[in-house]
């Protein structure tokens, strides 16, 4: 999973996900539409213009949303979802089953994934409930 440097080393992120291909996802921190890098102390431009850079580079994305477990930011998953044929993960922020339950709508558009972490941590629901709304 590459960060910050896809944003700081955009040669160096093409030339990886060139010789790694979908082994490699990038992900992108977002405030709107602004990309935030280096753990959300710096701008990293705008969240469109990187997509294409990646579309072209073959990458996949992980959308995140810091994990406060306030819900993922669907509309933004599905705006991203809708702008690239790339596998799109969601990360950060699901705190519930309905939350899984409304990413599990955009599989359609590419979401394919979620990444849990504090809500399993903080026993929010279990992995096997989790599995269960996947399925």
């Amino acid at each position: 999973n590459i960060g910050t440097a896809a944003l700081e080393n955009p040669d160096w992120t093409a030339s990886v996900i060139g010789k790694y291909g979908d082994r490699v996802a990038v992900g992108l921190d977002v405030r709107g539409h602004t990309l935030a890098a280096r753990g959300w102390v710096k701008e990293g431009g705008d969240l469109f213009e990187t997509m294409k850079f990646l579309d072209a580079a073959g990458a996949a994305v992980r959308g995140h949303r810091d994990g406060m477990m306030s819900g993922p930011n669907i509309e933004l998953l599905r705006e991203v979802a809708e702008r690239t044929d790339a596998k799109v993960t969601a990360s950060g922020g699901i705190s519930t089953l309905d939350d899984l339950r409304d990413i599990k709508e955009l599989a359609e558009l590419g979401v394919d994934s979620a990444i849990l972490g504090k809500s399993l941590y903080a026993r929010a629901f279990s992995l096997e409930e989790a599995l269960e709304v996947a399925r």
